[in-house]
């Protein structure tokens, strides 16, 4: 049976969507978009099980100096850069993505590790010194390392121009769809359908294209992800519970089922 590809949704961000991080559990994807014009850090939660926003362009106090670390279950942890001048100096906000509200704060802790419910993090107040804290309370515990992620997740493998598989790829996008790829691509193979994404030169920079292709070597997909690019991206997309995620001009997330 042919697979084929369907809209689930999709959502336009303020701003360039700068990072994201997954609760694997939950499947709750979070994002950091940063608005550099007016120097403004916002994060939203996108529930990728139905396509709806939990919030959108939530800030801190501090909105711009601010970052997106990691997500485990239902906790977020943002870093905080205390001291613009020296960036290993921060603080650690841990934070109730379903209750919306801050659990508690480190004003001197740079996250090293997640563990299973409790992180890894160095604090300056006696040299340089590593803590293990509780993920829920904040309080200094013992670090139990994180399992292995479940396979819901997949991301795409990256090659560079002279990688034997580059090259397989970059000679069959030429000849079939007249798409002459450089630099670097992304592949993953899933549900009998190839996944590719590929820059090629335009002319003001790159240009990344997304390829959904069909095993009898037909496009199912093909996305335009950016324009007038400067550099390439790494996990440009990738594929959650029979989904593909990506980002569109920066600013746009688009999930397409895979069926």
């Amino acid at each position: 049976m042919k697979r084929r590809i369907e809209l689930n949704f999709s959502h336009q961000f303020n701003g360039t969507i700068w990072k994201s991080a997954l609760s694997h559990s939950e499947g709750i994807l979070l994002l950091e978009v940063r608005n550099g014009s007016e120097k403004k850090t916002t994060f939203s939660a996108v529930n990728l099980n139905d396509g709806n926003l939990l919030w959108k362009d939530m800030t801190f106090e501090e909105d711009w100096w601010v970052g997106l670390e990691v997500v485990q279950g239902d906790v977020a942890l943002f870093s905080i850069f205390t001291d613009a001048a020296n960036p290993e100096r921060k603080a650690l906000i841990a934070y109730n993505i379903r209750q919306k509200k801050i659990m508690w704060w480190n004003n001197d802790l740079s996250l090293s590790t997640l563990g299973l419910n409790c992180i890894l993090g160095v604090t300056t107040q006696y040299g340089q010194k590593q803590i293990a804290l509780d993920l829920l309370s904040g309080e200094e515990s013992a670090f139990v390392p994180a399992p292995p992620d479940e396979l819901l997740i997949r991301r795409p493998s990256q090659y560079v121009e002279d990688h034997p598989y580059f090259i397989t790829v970059r000679t069959f996008l030429s000849s079939r769809f007249n798409f002459q790829p450089v630099v670097s691509l992304e592949y993953l193979e899933d549900s009998s359908l190839i996944f590719v994404s590929a820059y090629q030169r335009d002319e003001h920079g790159l240009s990344n294209d997304l390829f959904v292709i069909s095993s009898d070597g037909k496009i199912v997909l093909q996305e335009n992800l950016g324009r007038q690019l400067k550099g390439i991206g790494q996990d440009t997309f990738f594929i959650y519970a029979g989904s593909v995620i990506f980002v569109r001009n920066r600013g746009e997330l688009f999930s397409y089922k895979i069926v």
